[in-house]
């Protein structure tokens, strides 16, 4: 799920909730022992975690860093030992795209960041070590290959069956096409930053080198295009776009660029320096045609889910972390939408958008504000003193944290329809616009995520002592006092494929890994 958060603040006043000793536990334990790192498969419902992990010694070792034994759950409760030394860290446990493999390093070295590859199928089976060394790797979005680099060579495997076969040799890192059918390899700094791009096929045609000495490059959605940036000795990148063999210089002093999920445009900053560090913000179309400056003083920019608006702050000023929202399409160019804003997030579908616009008088607060992505200028007031905002899965409602304390771990969740028709528009005595009247969902909240289906939300309530907080179901749209499933959880539950909610347990009486099927949660369980 998408959360559009600030991150450090906390605006107003709610009261904490605190646990009781007669708590229930509702879930069942599925393995024993304490754990970390709970990440579950994208479909069939299994999930791996890290089980008995210890923070590994060294020096200048991350704090959050873990080391442990990774252990997989299947979608029938069995769990299945992997192996010693896998470490909590982002890309180092990853499941295929359709959940049905698993790769993972185990013996990880922090001081170099490599480790052992495995591959194991999830139904079941032995798992097969393909190299030592690795520090890089990931799967094809068309879950037929697994790539992975081992002291600089480049491998590819076929899911399918068969050995792995050497791409390139002298490879930092890579990335697949959209249809998996080619892999983008960049080149060490020491072997000359070299772009190429590889057939995924055997036997197919010779690899296509893109260009040298390359810092950042990036595949468009469709898999057509290329974009990326040459290193330069001003330390001021050059933006360039390939597409079909035909390179053209796009902008210069570009340290950022992203295309839109149709790969019909590129956004990006340019004309950064030493005086002007924000530069200004740029569209271009990827077939052709010269760039379009939309804003100066550029901030964030995003493009809409279908590719066909573009959001951007502009006119952004750094010690507010705040600039102009506006909407930017090929049809009708910019509309712009509010002033002082500093954070904004499109729906799933790209219908709405939402944004948190600073106020400062008569007294400082951040207001949520929505509008059809049609016309976004016809913002509607929802809400103020909000802490963060996201949408719900089919996008008719859209939810936010208010009434905060703690840094955001006790809120107020409220909801409003993303729909104008049925919002409950309020004056005031004056005949000016009053925040929408809001459903409130549940108080005293940390965290919250839907279920897969978007039938089922779980709710987490920080306990008033130490670092874990108590899990809780509610039906979505059915609001009511929430389930209570078990208390002294870890944070961050998480959705298993399958529908049930699942959370770790590190208190010294009970560690484990633990699941419970929402429909099963008595309403009665209501209370803490």
């Amino acid at each position: 799920m998408k959360r559009f958060a600030l991150l450090a603040l906390a605006l107003a006043a709610c009261a904490q909730p605190s646990a009781t000793a007669g708590a229930p536990h509702v879930g069942v334990r599925l393995v024993e022992g304490a754990g970390q790192d709970l990440t579950p498969a994208p479909a069939g419902g299994a999930a791996t975690y890290l089980r008995e992990p210890h923070h590994p010694e060294g020096p200048l070792m991350p704090p959050d860093a873990f080391l442990g034994e990774l252990t997989l759950v299947g979608e029938d409760g069995k769990p299945r030992a992997l192996g010693a030394g896998a470490t909590n860290l982002a890309g180092s446990v990853l499941f295929s795209p359709d959940g049905q493999w698993l790769a993972y390093l185990t013996h990880f070295d922090f001081s170099t960041h490599t480790g052992q590859l495995s591959l194991v199928s999830v139904a079941g089976g032995e798992p097969r070590a393909l190299a030592p060394g690795v520090s890089f790797f990931g799967f094809s979005p068309d879950g037929k290959n697994l790539a992975y680099v081992a002291a600089g060579r480049l491998s590819l495997l076929a899911l399918a069956g068969g050995e792995p076969a050497t791409v390139a040799d002298g490879v930092a890192t890579f990335e697949f096409s959209a249809d998996g059918r080619a892999v983008l390899y960049r080149t060490r700094s020491s072997d000359g930053a070299a772009l190429v791009l590889a057939p995924v096929a055997a036997g197919g045609k010779a690899p296509t080198p893109v260009a040298r000495h390359v810092a950042d490059y990036q595949f468009d959605r469709k898999g057509q295009a290329i974009a990326y940036t040459l290193e330069t000795p001003d330390r001021l990148p050059e933006l360039h776009l390939w597409k079909g063999g035909a390179e053209r210089l796009i902008a210069t002093a570009a340290p950022s660029f992203a295309f839109s999920s149709d790969g019909r445009y590129l956004a990006f900053v340019a004309g950064v320096s030493a005086s002007y560090l924000e530069g200004d913000t740029y569209v271009v179309a990827v077939d052709g045609g010269a760039p379009q400056r939309i804003g100066k003083r550029a901030g964030t920019y995003v493009f809409s889910p279908d590719g066909s608006q573009l959001a951007f702050l502009h006119e952004y000023y750094d010690r507010s972390r705040t600039g102009k929202l506006a909407v930017w399409n090929p049809g009708r160019g910019t509309v712009e939408v509010a002033p002082f804003v500093r954070l904004f997030g499109w729906s799933h579908r790209g219908g709405a958008l939402a944004w948190l616009q600073t106020v400062t008088r008569p007294l400082y607060t951040e207001q949520l504000h929505l509008a059809p992505a049609a016309a976004p200028a016809a913002g509607r007031f929802i809400g103020q003193a909000i802490y963060s905002f996201d949408f719900s899965p089919d996008d008719k409602e859209l939810l936010f944290k208010t009434a905060c304390v703690s840094g955001g771990q006790a809120c107020d969740l409220m909801e409003v329809p993303t729909d104008a028709a049925a919002a409950k528009v309020t004056h005031g005595p004056d005949g000016g616009l009053l925040p929408e009247k809001a459903v409130r969902v549940a108080a005293g909240l940390s965290d919250y995520d839907f279920s897969p289906d978007g039938h089922w939300l779980w709710l987490t309530f920080t306990n008033p002592t130490g670092h874990t907080v108590d899990v809780a179901v509610i039906p979505n749209g059915e609001w009511s006092l929430p389930r209570y499933v078990d208390r002294g959880a870890e944070p961050h539950p998480r959705w298993l494929a399958g529908g049930k909610v699942a959370y770790l347990v590190n208190t010294p009486k009970r560690p484990g890994l633990y699941e419970a099927d929402p429909a099963q949660v008595p309403a009665a369980l209501s209370h803490r």
